[in-house]
């Protein structure tokens, strides 16, 4: 019934899903992953308020499951609950090292949100981490760059973002770094360059 829901999922026939895990945890209401696909299932059909409740039970059934602390921190962040995502995202990123097997995808919503926060030195600590674990990690250098213009050093974040520019691992898109960069290289007192990527923009 799980597999049967996540090719469901992966079909966007989440509906399908819902009821393949429903009868999943009729039979078996203490399976964990069958309960974090039920939250999934919400997650993706951006149906926030019932992915809550699920990703709650979900945590609860694999306390030591950093997927399911960092889904309920994602689905807390975006029901407009930022200090208790936050947590959550803490938890999921100790939960993700304890492993052994840390990933750089557990570390980047909550280093967002920290930047959303002003909470600019923890932030970059987080993505230095994720670029380590993740060299060719659009989205990680990409993000470090953000953080490293509001922190007031444009020339490395216009380094960051040039070289994110040359990555395809990741859901940034170029015209996301182009914007950066023009931004950055401006502030840099590049503005050739800054003209180079508006260039760009232009033609995209």
């Amino acid at each position: 019934l799980t597999l049967h829901a996540k090719l469901a999922m992966a079909a966007n026939r989440y509906d399908v899903a819902r009821q393949s895990l429903e009868r999943a945890l009729a039979v078996d209401p203490k399976a964990a992953y069958a309960q974090f696909l039920y939250g999934m299932a919400a997650y993706m059909n951006n149906e926030m308020k019932e992915a809550l409740p699920r990703f709650r039970r979900a945590r609860e059934l694999a306390p030591r499951d950093a997927r399911a602390a960092l889904y309920l921190g994602l689905t807390t962040e975006s029901v407009g609950q930022p200090a208790d995502a936050m947590a959550l995202y803490r938890e999921a990123v100790r939960l993700d090292r304890a492993s052994g097997k840390p990933q750089a995808d557990t570390l980047l919503p909550g280093a967002r949100l920290l930047l959303l926060l002003n909470q600019l030195e923890e932030s970059e600590g987080w993505l230095r981490e994720a670029v380590q674990l993740a060299p060719k990690s659009r989205d990680a250098h990409f993000d470090l760059a953000r953080v490293l213009l509001k922190k007031g050093d444009p020339s490395t974040a216009a380094a960051e973002g040039e070289f994110s520019l040359t990555l395809s691992e990741g859901v940034t898109t170029d015209a996301a770094i182009h914007y950066l960069l023009i931004r950055a290289w401006q502030q840099a007192g590049a503005s050739d360059k800054a003209a180079m990527h508006a260039s760009v923009i232009r033609a995209l």
